[in-house]
């Protein structure tokens, strides 16, 4: 996600609550904003105001600059999605122009990003040797029951690529799924049902499209 961090937009919970006000629409999906109990609110708007003009979101007028819009366009694309994933410790807007707007939460303070699905497949592609690979004509895999504990076990025990993935329409939960690989093999465990599967390179990576809404369809690899 390396694409993803370096267009990261950093923000102070203050910041966001501030942006979050100025635009209209749902409820942030997945994001839990904690308005303070402002007892001395004239000061407290002077310091945020400050930092607001600080980082050119605002002008010397409290106006928005040009710049100060791309975090509420990103903000309203976010919270407005028909689609969100919640992809290890970020939350991700699936776009239906193949994009993906994020928000992660790292310690205090909050990160907006955007990129396209694609470049974060491309991104896993160059660092695994096996999401490259091809496969032995042939092959099948099964899959197996694996209790929640026993996944976890394998997981703090064995040198694996974790993402996990909750994909959600609305605020409906659609599915929960660990992709998981080395450098000789992939895996899938589904969260919900308690099964785990070996999938073939071609398979993660068609599971892996599909999840980031690269392209229409997906796999029915089964």
């Amino acid at each position: 996600m390396e694409r993803f961090e370096q267009n990261m937009l950093k923000l102070t919970e203050e910041e966001l609550i501030f942006i979050n006000n100025v635009t209209k629409g749902p409820a942030p999906f997945g994001v839990f904003l904690k308005y303070p109990a402002w007892k001395d609110t004239g000061k407290l708007e002077e310091e945020l105001l400050g930092s607001l003009m600080e980082k050119e979101i605002l002008d010397e007028g409290k106006k928005i600059t040009e710049y100060g819009m791309i975090p509420l366009l990103l903000w309203e694309e976010y919270r407005n999605a028909d689609r969100h994933l919640v992809l290890n410790q970020a939350v991700f807007a699936v776009l239906p122009d193949g994009r993906l707007t994020g928000v992660r939460k790292i310690g205090k303070d909050y990160y907006l990003t955007t990129g396209r699905g694609g470049e974060l497949v491309f991104e896993l592609l160059k660092q695994s040797p096996f999401l490259r690979g091809g496969e032995k004509e042939g092959e099948h895999y099964a899959s197996r029951r694996l209790s929640y504990d026993e996944w976890g076990r394998r997981m703090r025990e064995e040198d694996y690529q974790v993402l996990v993935a909750g994909s959600y329409a609305g605020y409906s939960p659609e599915k929960e799924t660990a992709y998981y690989w080395n450098q000789e093999e992939g895996w899938q465990y589904d969260l919900n049902k308690g099964r785990e599967r070996r999938l073939k390179p071609r398979q993660m990576r068609m599971r892996l499209l599909e999840l980031f809404n690269v392209r229409e369809g997906g796999t029915k690899d089964e």
